[in-house]
């Protein structure tokens, strides 16, 4: 029985909700009493694992998307039926038992190992995340890396430093570096038209398209939608989880929806920008664009165990992670969800992302939100943009400069953090919630990666908490 036009425009709603906390978003919004598991802090550097061998293979040909006037608006997406008669039941999750620490006076690193336990630990409970990991760094000395809980509710596995991650919106800075590394050498310019690299027809019926530049693209003034939040594109993605998207179908949604803010004047945030900034990259350089980003980035920071799907894998799949609140409402209303995949985890319905095809949610974000990655990685990942000698001081200030948005540059925030200067980005993808940071003043570095989303509060409160603990440990002051 097909639902009522009111239940339709209720689902509708519900989802535009949910997707303000999903795929490659900037900044996101997630009981059983159970004590939260012990943090098993690591005295040493993640250890790196061998990088693999750039793909030479040029990018596999994208899917043939339909035609602009072929295409359905987003909105008018049918809503499947539910089948709760086909849902199973959750399980209660056990308690992950507690891995005990080394005495704070003894870490090496120097930490309040203890203070940052008990500030996690508090986070964890609150939010209700299964597991988190940590890293921090001083200077360009490895980083210390920390897991707490774990990375798989069923089985039990530990959270740790080795646990692969999605970062989501994180890889945004990523590709703006390389692409202003691109700058410098003549390839691309910020200030001219794209249909220069992508050809008249890239933007199909899109109004504005003969104008944008990838300085619109990258600051977020294009007027594109945000894709990873519309209902119309979480239902397309409902509906074919199994089935990778090309660039061209994401940047073909986006143009045909049309434009949702003014061009050039006003900030609203998309990750199609950077996903056609990953097209210009290829296009301009006869590359795949995880071989130029590799090469441009990866590479020059010694980052072994950092990679960007679909034409390079981690050697081992992703943590487990876990939709919650209106995400968890959509993915079982819209999905069957599979045996084993629902649980209940201090008091709270939680729905493992792994437990579906990742081919969809793995290329999703791609160039703007697509790196996976261990912990340990990113905050040299992040340092090494300001501080690697990847592009020159006046392709910086390109980047660090604020547009329309007083936060915002060019693929990257700008904070005051206690009246300290702080370059970040947040990532979310079904279901992972990444904080980065780089205080250029302290040369500190901080990394964050929950494996729930949306939690709630969201993984910025721990962030708060943990700055003041970190720079009273290493004596650093503003």
């Amino acid at each position: 029985m097909m639902r009522s036009s009111a239940a339709k425009l209720l689902w509708a709603l519900l989802l535009a909700l949910a997707l303000v906390a999903s795929a490659c978003g900037n900044d996101d919004d997630g009981g059983a009493t159970e004590s939260p598991p012990t943090a098993a802090a690591t005295e040493e550097a993640t250890p790196a694992a061998p990088a693999p061998e750039p793909t030479p293979e040029a990018t596999p040909e994208p899917t043939e998307a339909p035609t602009p006037e072929a295409t359905p608006e987003p909105t008018e997406a049918p809503t499947p039926e539910a089948t709760p008669e086909a849902t199973p039941e959750p399980t209660e999750a056990p308690t992950p038992e507690a891995t005990p620490v080394p005495d704070p006076e003894d870490h090496p690193s120097g930490l309040d190992i203890a203070a940052i336990e008990a500030a996690v630990a508090d986070y964890m409970d609150s939010a209700g995340i299964p597991g988190l990991v940590l890293a921090v760094a001083l200077g360009d000395e490895d980083p210390w890396t920390f897991g707490w809980g774990v990375s798989d509710l069923a089985t039990e596995e530990p959270m740790t430093p080795s646990s692969f991650v999605r970062i989501g919106s994180v890889t945004k800075p990523v590709t703006t570096v390389a692409v202003l590394s691109m700058v410098e050498e003549g390839l691309v310019d910020l200030d001219t038209p794209v249909t220069a690299y992508l050809g008249d027809d890239w933007y199909g019926k899109y109004e504005r398209g003969p104008d944008i530049t990838l300085r619109h693209l990258m600051g977020h003034t294009a007027g594109f939608v945000e894709y990873a939040f519309d209902p119309g594109f979480f239902i397309l993605g409902a509906g074919r989880l199994n089935v990778p998207i090309a660039p061209e179908e994401i940047v073909l949604f986006t143009t045909n929806y049309g434009p949702v803010a003014d061009f050039e004047t006003e900030y609203n945030y998309s990750t199609a920008g950077h996903v056609i900034a990953g097209m210009i990259i290829e296009a301009v350089t006869g590359n795949p664009a995880h071989v130029e980003i590799r090469n441009r980035v990866l590479e020059p920071l010694g980052l072994q165990n950092t990679y960007l799907p679909p034409n390079e894998l981690p050697p081992e799949t992703v943590a487990n992670s876990y939709n919650y609140g209106l995400l968890y409402t959509a993915f079982t209303s819209l999905t069957n969800p599979p045996d084993g995949s629902l649980h209940v985890f201090k008091g709270k319905d939680l729905l493992a992302t792994n437990s579906y095809p990742q081919e969809f949610l793995q290329t999703a974000g791609w160039t703007g939100g697509g790196i996976e990655t261990l912990i340990g990685d990113v905050p040299t990942m992040f340092r090494g943009l300001f501080k690697g000698g990847l592009i020159s001081n006046e392709s910086l200030a390109e980047m660090t400069t604020p547009g329309v948005n007083p936060g915002y540059g060019l693929g990257l925030g700008i904070d005051d953090i206690d009246g300290l200067l702080v370059y970040s980005h947040g990532g979310g993808t079904p279901a992972f919630r990444t904080r980065s940071l780089y205080f250029p003043e302290l040369d500190l570095s901080l990394a964050v990666n929950a494996n729930v989303l949306p939690p709630n509060p969201d993984a910025q409160e721990l962030v708060d908490a943990l700055i003041p603990i970190v720079m009273e440990s290493w004596g650093l002051s503003n």
